[in-house]
């Protein structure tokens, strides 16, 4: 605090650039508190310094618990824990994240399931262990805690009938979990469905890759006035246009994401008074018709508090000409969505007609098709007469020449517009900015 207080009293214009990024990095809403490391990041080679530094670490996440288990027996350090039981033992009370091991033996299982009760602080937990026969025992004095708080279940088979009202009663019971992930676990949400328990303390929701249909209907069994954020992706071919009905019962709704399935002419009613999203993503959706899209473009544009919205394989977006971004978005995405020069020309078109100061990124990934120079000229010349606004453009190496490069640069610099270019992961990176935004590109 004393730092920041100094760095600020001092006149702005007179800080060297260390010292301003230092000022920057002192600004940001997280800047006092330590980072909570992934303890087998550090590898083999650096796990020595991992475990030396443990002693002055707050707190950790495991998330490959198999590949933390492999490194401490390679490592071998002397004085120190050889497996991640051994970890767990040593320092309980550190681990705020953890993953259970895929391969547990009905030992181990045993053991792990008394180490999670001890670890005081673990406030996420993610299991992907299929053989475990009661989940919902084995879980239940963590859930019954003060701590817990995300719970995410990947690849579960539940045993028995009873291991899955087990589990739902353990979820009803507890009162501080608020995040709930189901991931390629049918079961799961089946015996989430067939128990018609309310789970009142969560406010977050994920369902995810089922291959059978209708685990959106879990929704319906939250407290309506909490939750928060929902994310749901079908199996491709299943409708989630009932869903979008359910979420004009959300008032507290304010990060949606959709994923791999179809939307028909239900979604212009469903939306009818749906409320105000800060954040949205739709990953591989298919409209039935162009009316659907724009029933939810026009509901995203209307959102007053909008701030991200991204599509991933979503190539109807891209053939969208008429405006629809909201004056207070800050981010938009266009990943693998076949984005063409007529698409290209109306987001010149929207950033020209923007009127609000509030900072605009929008990207494209043009995988699919090569740009004309014509239309990123464009965007070129329709950032010269903005504020606060960037275009970064995302191509495959090999669909572009040095040339094109060439020809983009020499107007932007003409327009004072800022412009940098990177070629990473067999990607090129082309990043437009307004001269007024103040960026690290």
């Amino acid at each position: 605090m004393d730092a920041l207080a100094l760095l600020t009293a001092l006149p702005s214009a007179s800080l060297p650039p260390p010292f301003t990024a230092l000022l920057h990095l002192f600004q940001q809403s997280k800047h006092f508190e330590w980072p909570v490391p992934r303890i087998e990041c550090a590898g083999n080679m650096h796990m020595d310094r991992m475990l030396a530094v443990m002693p002055i670490l707050p707190a950790v996440k495991i998330e490959q618990p198999d590949h933390l288990d492999d490194c401490l027996q390679a490592a071998r350090v002397p004085g120190q824990p050889q497996s991640l039981v051994g970890f767990l033992k040593t320092w309980p009370s550190q681990v705020v994240s953890l993953a259970v091991p895929a391969k547990l033996t009905a030992c181990d299982s045993d053991e792990l399931c008394h180490l999670i009760h001890q670890c005081t602080r673990l406030d996420a937990v993610q299991v992907d262990v299929a053989t475990m026969l009661d989940l919902g025992d084995a879980l239940r004095p963590w859930l019954q805690s003060t701590t817990a708080r995300t719970l995410t279940l990947n690849n579960m088979a539940l045993a028995t009938v009873d291991a899955g009202v087990s589990l739902a009663t353990v979820l009803t019971a507890t009162s501080s979990l608020t995040r709930l992930a189901i991931n390629h676990s049918d079961a799961v949400a089946q015996a989430l469905l067939a128990s018609g328990l309310c789970f009142g303390s969560l406010s977050q929701l994920k369902v995810s890759f089922a291959t059978v249909p209708g685990h959106y209907r879990l929704v319906a069994q939250l407290d309506a006035c909490k939750v928060t954020q929902l994310d749901v992706r079908g199996n491709q071919q299943e409708d989630l246009s009932p869903l979008l009905a359910m979420v004009s019962r959300l008032p507290a709704l304010t990060h949606l994401t959709l994923g791999y399935c179809k939307l028909n002419e239900a979604v212009a009613h469903g939306l009818a008074g749906a409320p105000v999203l800060c954040s949205a993503r739709f990953f591989s959706v298919v409209w039935r018709t162009e009316s659907v899209l724009h029933s939810l473009l026009a509901y995203l544009g209307r959102s007053p508090r909008l701030q991200t919205v991204a599509w991933r394989r979503c190539p109807q977006v891209a053939r969208v000409a008429q405006p629809w971004l909201p004056p207070t978005l800050g981010r938009a995405q266009f990943l693998d969505c076949n984005v063409d020069d007529t698409f290209v020309y109306a987001i010149a078109d929207e950033l020209r007609a923007r009127t609000i100061l509030t900072p605009l990124t929008i990207l494209l990934d043009c995988h699919a098709k090569m740009l004309a120079l014509e239309s990123v000229t464009t965007v070129l010349h329709a950032l010269a007469s903005t504020r606060n606004t960037s275009v970064h453009f995302e191509v495959a190496q090999g669909y572009y020449l040095p040339w094109f490069w060439d020809n983009v640069r020499l107007p932007a610099t003409v327009a004072r517009v800022q412009v940098k270019f990177e070629t990473r992961h067999a990607r090129h990176h082309c990043y437009l900015a307004s001269s007024s935004l103040q960026t690290e590109m």
